[in-house]
C-alpha cells in the first residue's frame, strides 16, 4: 500500500497561540499529522518564524506496464532503427527550435558522461519530455566543441536489471556516418557496459569500444540506477564525437534516436520531497537531518509581505479550510502558494496561510511513480 505523508513542524513565539500534536483520521490510504511545538520555543530572531516541511510516500510502487519507451514517441526500433529520416531532430547551439524538436544549446563546460547527474551538468529547461508506459521520458541534448551530448532519464524507473539496455543513435544532417551506444547496467558488478554500433548498408553491427584498438572513442556513455545521487532513478549520459558523425561548424542540426528496453515491471517507491527545496529517500522523522538541525529549516513571516528570498509570507485567510483531505481551490485563494518542482516532471504545490492564530497548511504531491496521486 502507498503511504502519503504530510508533516510540518513550527516554532512560534510566545504571541501566538500553540496547539498540542493532532492526529488526523484517515480518510483512505494516507495519514497525516500536525506537530506545533511549546509556546517557550524561542524564534531565531524577532519578527521571523522558523518552519520546516516535509512532504512525499513511503512504500511500494506497484508495477509499470510494459512497451516501447522512446524518443522521438512512437519510434519503432525494430523496423525504423536502421532509417535515420524516422529519428528526431536535434537543433545544435543557437538555431531556432521547431515544434518537436531537441534544442541542445551551447555549453562551454562538457558533461562528464558517467550516467549519473550533477548540478549544473545539463539545461533542463530546454529538455524534452513525453510520456510512456514506464512514466515521463525526459531526454536533454547539448553541443559542444567536441561533439553532441545526450542525456537520458526516466525519473519513475529506480530498477533497472541485466536486460535492460538504453540505446542512443546519433547521424549528422543527411542521415550518413549514424553512429549507436548501447548501455547496459551490471547490477552485480555495479559498473556501465557499453557498445558501439555502426550503420552499414541497413544494418547495425556492434562491438565493444575496447576492441576498436587505441584512440579516442567515436561514441562513450554510461548508464546507471544512481540518478542524480539523492533521488535513485534510470539516467543514462552519452558523448558523440564531432569528427567521426562528420558533424562540421556550419552543422546546425542533428539525427537523434533514444529507445529504453526491458525495464522491470515492478518499481519500487521510497522518495521524498522536502521544503527547503530538496529530495531524496524517504526515512523516518527521527532519522530525517533536517529534524535534529534547526538551521536547515526554511523560514515563514506572518503577513502577506516577504521580505527576504526564499521566504514564506504567511497571509491571513478570511475563512479556515475544511481539514478534510480535499483541496478546493476557494477555500485556499488567498494562501501563499509554493511550487517545488523536480526537473520539470514532478510538481508538489504548497498552499500556507494564518487564521485566527493557526498555521494552515495543504499539499499535494504529483511524483513521477507509476500510480500515484
Amino acid at each position: 500500500m502507498l503511504v502519503h505523508f504530510a508533516m510540518a513542524s513550527a516554532l512560534w513565539a510566545a504571541a501566538f497561540p500553540t496547539s498540542p500534536v493532532g492526529h488526523i483520521p484517515s480518510t483512505g490510504p494516507g495519514w497525516a499529522w500536525t506537530d506545533v511545538a511549546s509556546s517557550a520555543a524561542e524564534p531565531k530572531s524577532s519578527g521571523e518564524r522558523l518552519a520546516w516541511l516535509i512532504w512525499g510516500r513511503r512504500g511500494a510502487g506497484g508495477k509499470v506496464a510494459p512497451g516501447a519507451v522512446t524518443w522521438p514517441q512512437g519510434l519503432r526500433w525494430d523496423t525504423e532503427g536502421t532509417d535515420v529520416s524516422k529519428w528526431g531532430r536535434v537543433v545544435l547551439g543557437e538555431a531556432e527550435t521547431t515544434s518537436g524538436a531537441l534544442p541542445a544549446p551551447r555549453a562551454e563546460t562538457a558533461a562528464i558522461t558517467n550516467g549519473s547527474l550533477s548540478d549544473g551538468e545539463w539545461d533542463w529547461s530546454a529538455a524534452r519530455s513525453v510520456e510512456t508506459p514506464v512514466g515521463p521520458l525526459v531526454v536533454a541534448a547539448q553541443h559542444i566543441s567536441e561533439g553532441l551530448q545526450v542525456c537520458v532519464m526516466l525519473p519513475a524507473v529506480n530498477l533497472v536489471s541485466a536486460d535492460t539496455q538504453v540505446l542512443l543513435a546519433a547521424a549528422k544532417p543527411t542521415g550518413e556516418q549514424a553512429l549507436g551506444l548501447a548501455l547496459q547496467w551490471d547490477p552485480r558488478q555495479k559498473i556501465s557496459r557499453a557498445s558501439q554500433g555502426t550503420l552499414h548498408a541497413g544494418k547495425w553491427a556492434w562491438r565493444r569500444p575496447d576492441r576498436e584498438g587505441a584512440g579516442k572513442p567515436s561514441a562513450s556513455g554510461a548508464v546507471s540506477p544512481y540518478g542524480d545521487g539523492a533521488w535513485q532513478f534510470l539516467t543514462a549520459e552519452a558523448t558523440f564525437s564531432r569528427e567521426a558523425l562528420g558533424l562540421s561548424e556550419h552543422d546546425g542540426t542533428a539525427h537523434l534516436a533514444v529507445v529504453v528496453r526491458k525495464v522491470p515491471s515492478t518499481q519500487w517507491g521510497d522518495d521524498a520531497i522536502y521544503w527547503p527545496g530538496a529530495h531524496g529517500p524517504a526515512t523516518e522523522a527521527s532519522e530525517c537531518m533536517l529534524c535534529e538541525n534547526p538551521d536547515g529549516w526554511g523560514r515563514t513571516r506572518p503577513g502577506s509581505a516577504q521580505a527576504r528570498r526564499r521566504e514564506i509570507p504567511l497571509p491571513d485567510l478570511p475563512a479556515a479550510p475544511r481539514i478534510d483531505g480535499a483541496i478546493e481551490e476557494s477555500e485556499w485563494a488567498g494562501a501563499t502558494e509554493l511550487s517545488n518542482d523536480f526537473l520539470g516532471v514532478a510538481r508538489c504545490p504548497l498552499w500556507v496561510g494564518l487564521h485566527d492564530g493557526a498555521l494552515l497548511l495543504a499539499a499535494s504531491c504529483q511524483l513521477p511513480r507509476p500510480g500515484l496521486r
